[in-house]
């Protein structure tokens, strides 16, 4: 559908993960200012020792846990940041699988709006949640613009994030199941 609009242009080759780089999902404050997570704690340690496994598997990005079924995540950032656009791609996540595509994300990965992916019970899809933010957050989501009280929150640009999930005490792996995936392919943005 957005392959033959010259408009939208790939950030995915389909083949590599060039342009792209991981990070561990790490526990960050809820919003801007308040105090960080305890960096000495073991679940912190741990949680920084995997950035989950990130492939290239039949032309999709596909990301899991890594070892599977560890109950830390990742997020996967391109090395581009992007202010306001429009980005469409395909997803295929196994069942369950917790995810979603971060916009407007900081360095760390889990600072951002996060477009959910959630397929798993009681789960949201296209629903938008604001990853370590807190507060109120203006939005209008067809396309995708990033409103201006965000950039009184986030820089005016930032990179674009998929989500490897971790298993939280209450969920375990019914938010992510040991050997589950999700894929992304045919990513493409158009900025504005």
């Amino acid at each position: 559908m957005y392959k033959n609009n010259a408009a939208f242009i790939p950030i995915f080759d389909d083949k590599t993960l060039a342009g792209w780089h991981f990070v561990p999902r790490l526990p960050i404050p809820r919003a801007p200012g308040e105090p960080g997570p305890d960096t000495t704690t073991e679940e912190y340690r741990r949680a920084a020792q995997t950035s989950g496994k990130w492939t290239v598997e039949d032309g999709a990005i596909t990301g899991r846990q890594d070892p599977p079924g560890c109950g830390y995540g990742g997020y996967l950032l391109s090395d581009g940041v992007y202010g306001d656009f429009e980005l469409v791609f395909e997803a295929h996540p196994d069942w369950p699988a917790d995810t979603g595509i971060l916009v407007r994300a900081s360095a760390l990965g889990s600072q951002g709006f996060q477009i959910l992916l959630d397929h798993r019970r009681s789960g949201n899809i296209g629903g938008i949640y604001g990853n370590g933010i807190g507060g109120f957050h203006g939005i209008r989501k067809h396309p995708l613009y990033n409103a201006a009280a965000v950039r009184d929150l986030l820089s005016p640009k930032g990179h674009i994030a998929f989500e490897i999930h971790d298993n939280d005490p209450g969920m375990g792996e019914a938010r992510w199941a040991p050997n589950a995936a999700c894929r992304w392919r045919n990513i493409r943005i158009c900025e504005f």
